[in-house]
């Protein structure tokens, strides 16, 4: 070191020094201060007083010599020079040209990494969300049905009194046939008991025109047609859409289905995921039920022709919703979703 070297050219060109009490003999004080000057020049980050004022006189520290005591300092100063701390921001200094930053190839690996992640958890999330959604849509829509039910009987008498098991015989001689006679009993039927108690934006009635183009599915994926002469149409105000249907013996009108699309028109317009069944027949009072409500969970999860399952028959997915309700309103693990 530089140090060092300028204290044994001292030792060297400057004499000696007692050790007893004589004045120090290394030269005149404009020696040392130009020893010192020099030691500057040449980027010497320490110079000693004792080397620039010639103010000290030899001195003893602890049985030491005056240039003992110089070399110590020299040495301590020399440790501590190395040991210096810095701060992040003199790590990283200001530079038009260098500045810290992340690589390409890092932002690249990086976002590679996100997207796997995401890719692998998004979809478990979205469906679960989906599902919420779908199970809270449809406890909604099944009291909007249910309380419109209690507030006609409120006006039209116990719906017992309404004629289920007959609501009309369509083999009548007033009807030119059977379909002429189905629009009539029916439209009477929803216009006189449900309509006036929903809020509807649009009747639409039998053969909707909006229907005309819109593509719907049973659970098994087969396809299902409302712009048909069976389904009357029910546009309401939130969005949904209510699809009345009535199944018949013997050419007489018994129970009502009400098929409820929970997002209108949007897709998925499947039975289970947004399509869901309401029914209710001579041996209801007071009440409507989901399809299906009353059966085990075996028995709603069945292949059956109106089960919960995507192998079922020609009505699958009508149990859906009563497999919903009778999980407390959630969709659950073994849900065929």
């Amino acid at each position: 070191m530089k140090i060092i070297s300028h204290v044994a050219e001292l030792r060297r060109g400057g004499g000696t020094v007692g050790s007893s009490g004589g004045k120090d003999v290394t030269g005149s004080k404009d020696a040392k201060r130009r020893r010192c000057k020099a030691s500057i020049n040449n980027k010497l980050a320490i110079c000693h007083p004792e080397l620039v004022s010639g103010a000290q006189e030899k001195q003893q520290h602890g049985g030491q010599s005056d240039v003992q005591e110089i070399l110590k300092q020299v040495q301590d100063d020399e440790n501590n020079f190395l040991k210096r701390t810095y701060s992040p921001i003199h790590l990283f200094p200001y530079s038009p040209r260098k500045r810290p930053a992340f690589t390409l190839a890092e932002v690249l690996i990086t976002l590679g990494i996100i997207g796997v992640v995401a890719a692998m958890t998004m979809p478990s999330v979205i469906t679960n969300y989906q599902k919420k959604q779908t199970a809270a849509q449809l406890k909604k829509a099944y009291s909007i049905v249910s309380q419109a039910l209690v507030t006609s009987q409120a006006e039209n008498g116990d719906m017992s009194e309404w004629g289920f098991g007959n609501l009309g015989d369509t083999t009548g001689d007033e009807y030119e046939d059977f379909f002429q006679a189905y629009k009539i009993i029916a439209g009477d039927f929803v216009n006189k008991y449900f309509v006036p108690y929903l809020n509807v934006r649009d009747n639409c009635g039998i053969r909707c025109t909006k229907q005309s183009g819109v593509k719907r599915y049973r659970l098994n994926g087969s396809e299902w047609n409302w712009n048909d002469r069976f389904y009357y149409i029910v546009y309401m105000a939130d969005g949904t859409i209510i699809a009345f249907m009535f199944d018949n013996f013997e050419g007489k009108l018994t129970t009502v289905y009400l098929y409820v699309d929970l997002n209108g028109d949007k897709k998925p317009n499947r039975a289970g995921r947004d399509i869901f069944t309401f029914e209710f027949s001579s041996d209801v009072t007071a009440k409507i039920n989901l399809s299906g409500s009353g059966l085990s969970k075996s028995e709603l999860l069945g292949a059956t022709r109106k089960g919960c399952n995507k192998n079922a028959g020609d009505y699958s997915g009508d149990y859906c919703g009563a497999l919903i309700q009778r999980d407390s309103w959630e969709i659950t693990d073994d849900y065929p979703w």
